[in-house]
């Protein structure tokens, strides 16, 4: 799984705590989950993994220790389990060529959220296809709410999954287990929806 313009690295983890929390791991084997971002600062955080209360708005202190181990007067850092699920590398979207995985592999989802409000129209639509060129046929694109509307390329057929709008590359098989429940959204890092940046 790809986090595209993933800042500081909520994001990311954030995925490897639900599929590790809750066994979708199982489904598909191992797991890698690669966070790009064109800011080195960011990305140093990212590696570091630890994060201030107020990350953590809006959760329980038994959630928080679920995922994380107290640092110090309010700072937490990532728990190990989660943590080694992660890679961080600085990648522009805007680059010619994209390297991810050492292994040349493509990922099975990308989320890339908050990112492609700030391209212009021909970038954004770039952007969308090279996404589409990447992703094996049943592949996943989630983006953010704000950013649907903009949707002009069409090599991605939309549909709902609890109250989101997911993007799937069309044909192939199915590349997550249909039989997986419907889990409720869940937020380890508080806030449903990033705050844009420079907010």
């Amino acid at each position: 799984i790809w986090s595209a313009g993933c800042s500081s690295g909520e994001e990311a983890y954030t995925i490897a705590m639900l599929l590790l929390r809750d066994g979708l791991h199982r489904a598909g084997g191992d797991i890698s989950i690669l966070g790009t971002d064109i800011n080195s600062v960011a990305l140093e955080k990212a590696r570091r993994g630890v994060y201030s209360s107020w990350s953590f708005r809006g959760m329980t202190e038994e959630e928080i220790g679920l995922f994380f181990r107290k640092e110090g007067v309010e700072r937490y850092s990532v728990r190990d389990r989660f943590k080694k699920a992660v890679q961080f590398s600085r990648l522009n979207l805007a680059d010619p060529e994209w390297h991810l995985w050492r292994d040349g592999g493509a990922p099975d989802a990308i989320f890339c959220r908050n990112v492609l409000i700030y391209f212009a129209d021909e970038k954004r639509n770039d952007v969308l296809k090279r996404f589409c060129d990447l992703l094996p046929a049943g592949g996943l694109l989630v983006t953010s709410a704000c950013e649907t509307a903009s949707f002009t390329f069409d090599g991605f057929v939309p549909f709902h999954y609890n109250g989101a709008v997911i993007y799937k590359k069309p044909g192939g098989a199915q590349r997550f287990a249909a039989e997986l429940p419907a889990l409720e959204p869940s937020y380890p890092f508080g806030d449903k929806e990033p705050k844009a940046r420079g907010s």
